[in-house]
């Protein structure tokens, strides 16, 4: 599945719209999407997905102050569905379920949710999101995808492409050296990394 336009790739090498260098960068752009999705533990094709989570007590705790971070199962979060909390077997009213709002999303690609209020004690929360892209089949909705995500796309599939023989024959030469570096730079930022958070049982 493509994460970044064949079209976009081909008109920065240089090379008119050719089958051969299409399909050198398509058959790029598939082999980029795995690599990625195993980079930031995550999927990208739409999709729903409930995780629960055990909170003994907040993460932080302090007078005035309970802070709870949950680092969601997916990333690329579209929005947050519901979130239920359920204390001593017993479902919370759907007026105590509301009070939940306190929940914040502050980084839906990372999947990481915070909720800066509520004081929870041996508690059961389930969160549902709905994350990833739609498609087409052969392409994500690339409107959707984040403008880091495809460009982070774009210099793996560059990388790839850098011994094709499309790209040798032509005499197109890349800095992997470089394209390396400016993807590591690029992917460090949204790796899934938060140490505070609770993960999903």
């Amino acid at each position: 599945m493509l994460l970044a336009s064949v079209k976009e790739i081909r008109d920065q090498l240089g090379f008119d719209d050719m089958t051969d260098i299409n399909d050198a960068i398509t058959q790029a752009l598939h082999a980029v999407e795995p690599q990625i999705a195993a980079r930031l533990d995550t999927s990208f094709a739409r999709g729903t997905q409930s995780d629960t989570f055990y909170v003994g007590e907040p993460t932080v705790q302090a007078p005035g102050v309970n802070k709870t971070e949950f680092r969601l199962r997916r990333g690329l979060v579209q929005s947050i569905i519901s979130v239920t909390a359920t204390a001593n077997s017993l479902l919370f009213s759907e007026a105590e379920q509301t009070d939940l709002t306190s929940i914040v999303l502050p980084d839906k690609d990372k999947g990481i949710v915070r909720d800066l209020k509520t004081a929870y004690h041996q508690q059961t929360v389930e969160i549902a999101y709905i994350y990833g892209f739609e498609d087409d089949d052969t392409s994500y909705d690339l409107g959707q995808v984040p403008k880091w995500l495809k460009e982070s796309a774009r210099i793996l599939a560059l990388i790839h492409l850098s011994s094709n023989p499309a790209l040798t024959e032509a005499e197109v030469k890349l800095d992997v050296r470089m394209l390396s570096a400016q993807y590591e730079a690029l992917m460090s930022k949204h790796v899934r990394y938060a140490p505070m958070a609770l993960l999903p049982l």
